[in-house]
């Protein structure tokens, strides 16, 4: 047998050992200038701009930098710029398989006949994105169902308009007048709530009978942002600005962040950045209390 060898170029080697250099920096430093200047033809740099001047020690908490950046009601990527599909920023699974919907679409038939299929089987989907899931899920329930589709009131809580808007377009077919075998319904299947999906009282979802769904939606959640430094110790990211540049500062841990790691015993690695969602903890609690009977 013939051996097996590699050659690894020299400058490759280098590089890859300035890169480590330079991420193993990142958590040994208490400040790291990320070398990014503020873009000032964004008109989202003033306002994360003020919002580090008004935070204590100029020290932005990572998640609300996070929050504005993609949420913010004007200039957020979400609510401004977001683009979605296979050739676009990123796709999910209900825009690369027509079929999602379908498997879903069964086992929320199997909760509905569990239920003792009731005359109004709720569906409340968080963050709809392109509105593949509800197209798909209806579709599949209208053919194979069509009793489950006619209990079906689907809602989506949606934060950004825009999306809305690509939703309302996408699901327009269900909305109106429909036949069925001997029977012509005029209906509004699907209905939008325009809001936060982890603030839901202020959403007023509640007592929901049906299921609760979502794909991906927590990845979307604002995070904190930790690491275990050199000396043991828990260090959480704020960002600043020096310079005219964004600056990474590692500091101790919030309150908030230091009760999550012990209450989910969340075990912090060394050299390396972990995500802290402190809204998906907040989501799951007001899901439960928002499901009167049914599924998650």
């Amino acid at each position: 047998m013939e051996g097996i060898s590699a050659y690894v170029d020299p400058k490759d080697a280098q590089r890859g050992t300035e890169a480590a250099h330079e991420i193993f920096s990142r958590f040994t430093q208490e400040k790291y200038p990320t070398n990014i200047p503020l873009n000032r033809k964004n008109p989202l740099t003033a306002i994360l701009e003020s919002m580090v001047d008004k935070s204590p020690d100029r020290l932005l908490p990572y998640s609300k930098f996070m929050n504005t950046s993609l949420f913010h009601p004007e200039f957020g990527y979400y609510t401004r710029n977001v683009k979605l599909g296979i050739e676009d920023d990123f796709s999910t699974y209900p825009e690369l398989l027509p079929s999602f919907g379908g498997h879903v679409g069964q086992s929320l038939l199997n909760v509905w006949i569990a239920m003792d299929t009731p005359s109004k089987f709720q569906i409340v989907e968080m963050g709809a994105g392109k509105g593949g899931l509800a197209e798909s899920l209806l579709n599949w329930a209208k053919k194979v169902h069509p009793d489950f589709y006619q209990a079906i009131q689907y809602q989506i809580v949606e934060q950004s308009p825009k999306l809305i808007q690509t939703q309302k377009k996408r699901l327009k077919a269900f909305n109106g007048t429909e036949i069925f075998p001997g029977n012509e319904v005029n209906q509004d299947k699907v209905e939008w709530i325009e809001g936060s999906a982890i603030d839901l009282k202020a959403s007023g979802i509640k007592g929901i009978e049906g299921a609760i769904i979502s794909n991906e939606l927590p990845d979307t959640f604002p995070v904190e942002r930790v690491i275990r430094a050199p000396d043991g110790k828990i260090k959480q990211k704020y960002v600043t600005i020096e310079n005219g540049g964004w600056v990474e500062v590692w500091r101790d841990p919030s309150p908030e962040v230091t009760e999550y790691i012990k209450k989910y015993d969340y075990w912090i690695w060394g050299d390396i950045e972990e995500p802290i969602n402190l809204a998906a903890a907040i989501w799951q609690r007001n899901i439960n209390s928002a499901l009167k009977r049914g599924a998650l």
